[in-house]
């Protein structure tokens, strides 16, 4: 006997019950369990997304303890480069108010190259006793980071025990235990709020949005993050996309169809950043159990030379399976 339920919807961004067969019968990857849901994709609005899908009441199926969501780092402040350079380029491209011993033009150059890799880390402009929210905070890295810049930080979560461990480890007391829908925060209270992979989860984008806006504040910024349904790996991959993972996915965006939904909350895109992120890639020919294909992409020498080269080209054209959205509420 199944331990959840469905139902069947139309479309969550336009509510059209015109609808098309996008993927047919998708194996539920994630978790190696033994699931099959389809995709469909709206006539109307071209939004894609997992239907039927399971009821917001027995979802919690899908998220074991032992989901990689919850699954701590093993290091947090991993920037590929030395720290006081870090803080240089925070200073000079981002406004912050960072002590550090390095060089102005070593950190402009560094700075320069290092863009795409800061910018999907969903870096915002630094404000003097910012408030920033993290909705999915899992178990609290990027607050950690954040509240170590010099943000008030504050978040939500689901899991139990990722939220233990936010708290034991980086003593971040101001999570709230809850899905972000339950939540009651103060209006306009807010400078940033940022989301990490979250919004393709949300069973109704527009609440989510409608509650976002409702409490950030006028000019506030909203960072996020989604896989795009366009992106190279999923137009080759398809059921077997590392980024389509359905049915936690309810949602597969595009970058016109988010476009779509924030501008119908009042949000303008600044701009739109592709992930030069080669595991994607990697990931999603190991889901196909072509051993032949995943360990040639898992090679050294191919990976370092081949794949990471032309993830990163993909990138540069907008092409790669996951976006940062940087967004501005007017």
């Amino acid at each position: 006997m199944k331990q959840y339920n469905v139902e069947t919807v139309n479309c969550p961004l336009c509510h059209s019950s015109r609808y098309e067969l996008y993927i047919e019968n998708a194996k539920e990857l994630y978790n190696n369990l033994d699931e099959y849901f389809n995709v469909t994709k709206c006539i109307q609005c071209t939004h894609i997304f997992t239907n039927p899908r399971p009821t917001q009441d027995t979802i919690e199926y899908f998220y074991p303890n032992t989901a990689g969501y919850y699954q701590p780092p093993e290091t947090i402040m991993k920037q590929g480069f030395p720290y006081e350079v870090y803080k240089k380029i925070l200073n000079i491209f981002y406004g912050y108010h960072l002590e550090s011993k390095s060089n102005f033009l070593l950190a402009s150059i560094v700075g320069f190259l290092k863009k795409r890799q800061i910018e999907t880390s969903h870096m915002p402009r630094y404000i003097k006793n910012g408030k920033l929210l993290d909705i999915g905070c899992s178990y609290g890295s990027y607050l950690h980071k954040l509240n170590q810049l010099g943000w008030n930080v504050y978040g939500t979560e689901i899991n139990e025990k990722a939220i233990a461990y936010a708290k034991k480890e980086f003593n971040l007391i101001n999570i709230e235990n809850n899905f972000f829908e339950n939540t009651k925060f103060e209006d306009l209270s807010f400078d940033v709020i940022n989301l990490n992979m979250v919004l393709e989860h949300m069973y109704d984008p527009h609440i989510t949005m409608d509650m976002i806006s409702k409490i950030l504040k006028d000019k506030g910024q909203l960072i996020l993050s989604v896989p795009d349904i366009k992106g190279f790996e999923s137009s080759v991959y398809k059921q077997y996309a590392y980024g389509l993972q359905v049915p936690e996915h309810l949602h597969h965006y595009s970058p016109k169809t988010i476009k779509t939904l924030l501008s119908k909350h009042g949000f303008i895109i600044e701009k739109i950043v592709h992930h030069n992120f080669d595991r994607d890639l990697v990931a999603s020919a190991g889901y196909m159990q072509n051993k032949r294909l995943s360990n040639f992409l898992k090679n050294k020498f191919i990976r370092t030379s081949v794949v990471k080269i032309f993830v990163w080209f993909l990138a540069l054209i907008g092409k790669t399976s996951r976006m940062s959205i940087y967004a501005k509420k007017l």
